[in-house]
């Protein structure tokens, strides 16, 4: 029943191979011949994961441990590296406790894993690059939803204005401004919106410590790939 089966079967005792379908000889690149002929199903084994499998093989087979279910490495034929699934469990194999294994595999899902994390971690860097860019710029800079709240607030917005980096998210203008200047700001959002274009505004803008500052404000609508 195992042969043609998507997922590699073994059994073995003491680590010796008993049985394995074809699946396990298309995974390792060995023949089956090949497999049943080593002196230990460990010689598959990655070296980092030898030791580990070992004592999980003895634990389950002096019944110490159930069933379990674990990723590891192989090394195959060619000497490449593959990630498999394993499902063991004891079994009566001729009238004596013996291990079987059913393996899957999951080469292909830990390399995108891999991608995710390197690219995730680029992206982290590149966010902290481009804080620090725009924290040290000399301008105040920051970026809204379409609601007009504040999702990004660097140094100089808040030191001039109030505007805290982390205080800030989710609130809008009103917040951190006079309600008739407020009022002007969140049109003249509204406008670089819905026009889909820069709106540039030279005037005075209330500090945070009173008073005012002449500024020429760019107001520039971000678009996503959607539109």
């Amino acid at each position: 029943l195992t042969q043609g089966a998507l997922e590699g079967v073994i059994i073995h005792r003491d680590f010796k191979l008993l049985y394995v379908n074809e699946t396990v000889a298309e995974i390792s690149g060995y023949s089956v011949d090949e497999l049943l002929a080593m002196e230990s199903v460990l010689q598959l084994v990655a070296p980092a994961d030898k030791e580990r499998l070992a004592a999980l093989g003895d634990a389950r087979l002096s019944g110490e441990i159930g069933s379990t279910q674990y990723e590891q490495q192989w090394r195959k034929k060619d000497g490449s590296l593959i990630w498999l699934r394993n499902m063991a469990r004891q079994i009566d194999w001729d009238g004596q406790a013996a291990i079987q294994s059913v393996v899957v595999d999951i080469t292909a899902q830990k390399l995108l894993e891999v991608e995710m994390r390197e690219n995730e971690a680029r992206r982290s860097e590149n966010e902290a690059r481009l804080r620090t860019i725009l924290d040290n710029a000399p301008i105040a800079i920051y970026l809204k939803d379409i609601e007009g709240r504040f999702v990004f607030s660097n140094k100089q917005n808040a030191q001039w204005y109030g505007v805290d980096p982390v205080a800030a998210i989710g609130r809008g203008t009103k917040d951190y401004f006079p309600s008739d200047y407020a009022a002007i700001a969140v049109r003249r959002d509204r406008m670089a919106l819905d026009n889909r274009k820069t709106v540039i505004h030279e005037g005075d803008v209330p500090m945070r410590g009173g008073g005012t500052q002449h500024c020429l404000i760019h107001r520039v609508p971000l678009i996503d790939k959607d539109g």
